[in-house]
């Protein structure tokens, strides 16, 4: 009774350990599997059809893909494969959706041979399919409905099919060489013109600060802003002449000055009272124009204009005596120091 109970327990042993090596076997072979669905049975000689795949794998970065070689020689061509979807299935394992295209030009029975994935360690097949190729239908009754093979489609050009075509034309290298004659030859003229104008330059004509401002101050007359109620940038201009003249004649920097410190400064240059009542006058309505919003009479931009231009004369006359006295004084003293000598 021992012995058949011993016997008994080591059959039992067999059987499970056979049983668990064939469900690992099992588990195995499904980590690689590949199936494979054709949308159709038959066609028409260089008709398509649409091999639909899908893979599972637990490797996917290492899985390789074969598809069906025709062994026997232009049978059936692949035309092209794409793989259009991959998700995680579950842990390692991945699915591989996609498709490829293929076409035969046989009229025959045509034998897809399985397509294969392969990873490091298995590899699995797909079934073999069946697709039957026809020449189409003619009805040989009615020659006058054959018709010819059609055109290929004109592909739209573009923009470098274009340059390519330009670039490679004889006619391109001809015009590119007249362009690079002609460009030669402009710069060459330019080259002349630019050695005569120097030539015939004149030296720019200097203004003296009178000239300078009288001019500026008839530009001024004549742009009309008080007509076009433009007060605020007609009394601006005017203190920008009469202070750019002051800086030019007398060297005075008064033109970020405000008007009581043009008044000071000239007080503190010893200038006579009636040339500084003249520049307090101007100033005075120019700034309640500017930040006063006074509106003036219709005559006084014209009285502010005579206004300044008798500012300029009054200045010319004390600054240019002035100057020429301080001229002669120096000359005479450097003539006393050398005679001392």
């Amino acid at each position: 009774m021992i012995a058949f109970h011993c016997n008994s327990l080591v059959q039992r042993l067999i059987v499970l350990i056979t049983v668990w090596s064939m469900g690992v076997g099992y588990l195995m072979s499904q980590n690689v599997s590949v199936q494979t669905k054709i949308d159709r049975t038959e066609i028409k000689t260089g008709e398509q059809a649409i091999v639909e795949f899908t893979i599972r794998t637990n490797n996917i970065k290492a899985t390789e893909i074969f598809f069906p070689i025709d062994s026997i020689g232009e049978r059936f061509e692949i035309l092209t494969s794409e793989i259009l979807d991959t998700v995680r299935v579950d842990g390692s394992i991945h699915e591989m959706k996609g498709h490829y295209l293929l076409t035969s030009f046989d009229s025959t029975l045509v034998t897809i041979p399985p397509m294969m994935v392969q990873t490091p360690t298995e590899k699995a097949y797909a079934q073999p399919m069946v697709l039957n190729v026809v020449q189409p239908k003619v009805d040989i009754s009615k020659p006058d409905q054959f018709y010819d093979i059609k055109k290929p489609w004109q592909l739209p050009y573009t923009l470098w099919d274009i340059l390519i075509l330009v670039y490679t034309h004889p006619v391109s290298w001809v015009l590119m060489l007249l362009m690079l004659i002609w460009v030669i030859w402009r710069e060459t003229r330019y080259r002349k013109y630019l050695k005569k104008e120097k030539r015939t330059i004149q030296p720019p004509i200097v203004l003296t600060p009178m000239e300078e401002a009288e001019q500026a101050l008839s530009y001024l007359q004549q742009e009309h802003l008080p007509e076009q109620g433009l007060y605020k940038q007609y009394y601006t201009s005017l203190v920008e002449i009469v202070k750019t003249y002051m800086l030019r004649e007398k060297s005075l920097a008064v033109m970020e000055m405000t008007t009581s410190e043009v008044v000071n400064l000239l007080r503190n240059e010893g200038e006579d009272g009636a040339l500084i009542d003249n520049i307090k006058q101007i100033f005075s309505m120019a700034d309640m124009v500017k930040f006063a919003r006074y509106k003036p009479l219709e005559e006084e931009p014209v009285q502010s204009i005579h206004q300044a231009r008798l500012f300029l004369a009054m200045a010319e006359e004390h600054w240019t005596v002035t100057s020429i006295d301080s001229h002669t004084e120096e000359n005479t003293e450097k003539k006393g120091g050398v005679q001392a000598v």
